[in-house]
């Protein structure tokens, strides 16, 4: 189970877990996404592979940016949601930037638009990202940043 504030506080209800190493290569990404995909189809998730995936990139793709190791990935699944975590090895924790008005959304942006429930805490190795996945976290929460 993952151990990481805002993920562990409630009793773990958790039906399924993945995890999986990946190096820092560019074809990681699409291998973690099929990771994603594979797994909650296989879980009877398919109505959160979209956000899962989405937050999945941005998060291997800051891994990969920001480090020159791989990642790992942990996926949890309960009834009703899906948890999505990717550690690295830099010890900087993700951190959403200020926008320009008018400016892009970054991947954070992104991430937070989708998620009501995404953080990441330090761990000996680096750091976790990790974001709930529910009910609630839709795509509905993308037009927020297009105005």
């Amino acid at each position: 189970m993952l151990r990481l504030p805002g993920v562990s506080d409630v009793p773990s209800r958790c039906v399924h877990r993945a995890r999986e190493q990946f190096g820092p290569h560019a074809h990681s990404v699409n291998a973690a996404l099929t990771f994603v995909r594979d797994h909650l189809m296989a879980w009877s998730m398919r109505d959160k592979i979209a956000v899962a995936s989405t937050v999945t990139t941005v998060f291997v793709e800051n891994a990969l940016s920001y480090t020159r190791s791989g990642f790992d990935i942990r996926l949890e699944g309960t009834t009703d949601e899906v948890v999505v975590a990717v550690s690295d090895a830099s010890p900087n924790l993700a951190v959403r930037r200020e926008r320009p008005l008018g400016g892009c959304p970054g991947g954070l942006d992104i991430v937070s638009a989708l998620c009501h429930r995404w953080g990441n805490a330090a761990t000996s190795t680096g750091k976790t990202v990790w974001a709930r996945i529910g009910a609630d976290d839709t795509f509905g929460g993308i037009t927020g940043l297009l105005q």
